[in-house]
């Protein structure tokens, strides 16, 4: 009995020591479609490759092991380890493989982001050890840094693949992270935020636009209409950047409320104008019609006909009508001036008129019309 006791605790002992040098509790990582999933440990192991592989696993991890989880191990160390890992391309897959794993240890957040982008220091195309100190970054909620880490890996990126993975995680984080700041008023996080992805895609008119609407909430009024500068006349975001440098202007420049001088013809009064700041018509004033419209054979005279348009339908005393409407770079009236205004066009009205003013000009101001002094009244809105 005595002699079988020995037997099955030499045999517990030998599958305790094979336990602790096999390495079987260090979990691997892989990458999935989103990124990266930790994998359950691998128990399927045969018992025949057992001894051999704690063997070999256990010769290998000895330098990596002390390298990478020593408290006394410094910077300079770990520096080497990669150096070496540079010159032994066995020697870097193995490296790699350790730091991989590191994420299933019990390392702080922050000790595991120093090894991380030590090791990006050497091998900035990594795409698993980038992504994974990118989840990193955002478990420490270091939002900022991971967009930053995310933009630079992008950078390093041929495949097709890699780069539509990250334009993703990007996209998504900044809306994420946009989001969470706007919502907690976090105003300089965001100007921070734009200012990384404006340096990153400086031809993205979206992140200029976007900076922009930051800095008029927090009142850099000069730096906002720079950057809106750049991107006036952008296809998708010239126009909204063309209205908000109208709304800052009309805030830090008031107009003086303006006696403009009509012409009265029967009971209906004419005001001249001018459009796309160059050209100047004579319209009507018309306080029943919701868009101003524009004589036709005007627009076509102009050229202003053979640039973007699209169809619509116009409400007139006789019934509604079909028309084209186009898009005025600016209107104008006694020095008060609308940017970006959709204009119907109209057939010819005759005499010396060229259209009728509506509502989508006035509307912008407080105005009011003196039939005795024969006056339009123009002054500004509140700033909104």
């Amino acid at each position: 009995m005595k002699s079988i006791a020995i037997l099955i605790f030499g045999i517990a002992l030998g599958w305790m020591m094979h336990f602790i040098w096999s390495d079987e509790g260090i979990a691997p990582v892989s990458l999935g479609d989103s990124g990266y999933v930790l994998d359950e440990p691998n128990k399927a192991e045969s018992e025949a490759q057992g001894e051999e592989l704690a063997a070999n696993q256990s010769q290998q991890n000895t330098q990596i092991s002390a390298a990478f989880q020593s408290e006394n191990t410094t910077a300079s160390d770990q520096q080497a380890l990669s150096e070496d890992c540079r010159s032994d391309g066995n020697n870097s897959s193995r490296c790699r493989g350790y730091l991989i794993r590191l994420a299933q240890s019990d390392l702080s957040a922050a000790q595991l982001i120093q090894k991380l982008e030590l090791w990006l220091e050497d091998y900035p195309d990594d795409l698993e050890a980038g992504l994974l100190l990118v989840d990193t970054l955002v478990r420490d909620r270091r939002f900022i840094l991971a967009i930053e880490r995310l933009e630079q890996l992008k950078s390093y990126q041929y495949e097709v693949e890699g780069v539509e993975l990250l334009v993703n995680k990007v996209d998504s984080l900044i809306r994420a992270t946009g989001r969470m700041f706007h919502d907690n008023n976090q105003l300089e996080s965001l100007v921070t935020l734009y200012q990384i992805l404006i340096d990153a895609e400086p031809h993205e008119a979206r992140w200029r636009f976007e900076l922009a609407s930051v800095m008029q909430k927090t009142g850099q009024y000069d730096e906002a209409v720079n950057l809106l500068s750049y991107i006036l006349y952008d296809s998708e975001y010239g126009n909204r950047a063309t209205e908000l440098t109208a709304k800052i202007n009309a805030h830090l420049y008031p107009q003086t409320p303006a006696n403009i001088p009509l012409v009265q013809s029967g009971s209906q009064f004419l005001v001249d104008a001018v459009i796309n700041n160059a050209i100047s018509l004579r319209l009507l004033i018309d306080t029943g019609a919701s868009i101003t419209s524009i004589d036709k054979n005007v627009l076509q005279r102009l050229g202003l006909l053979n640039g973007p348009t699209k169809e619509g339908r116009l409400q007139t005393a006789n019934g509604i009508v079909a028309t084209t409407l186009v898009n005025l770079h600016s209107l104008g009236v006694g020095g008060f001036t609308v940017q970006n205004v959709e204009a119907a066009t109209v057939e010819s009205l005759g005499g010396n008129l060229d259209g009728l003013l509506g509502m989508d000009f006035l509307s912008q101001f407080n105005f009011s019309i003196d039939q005795n002094d024969r006056v339009l009244f123009l002054g500004s809105k509140d700033a909104r």
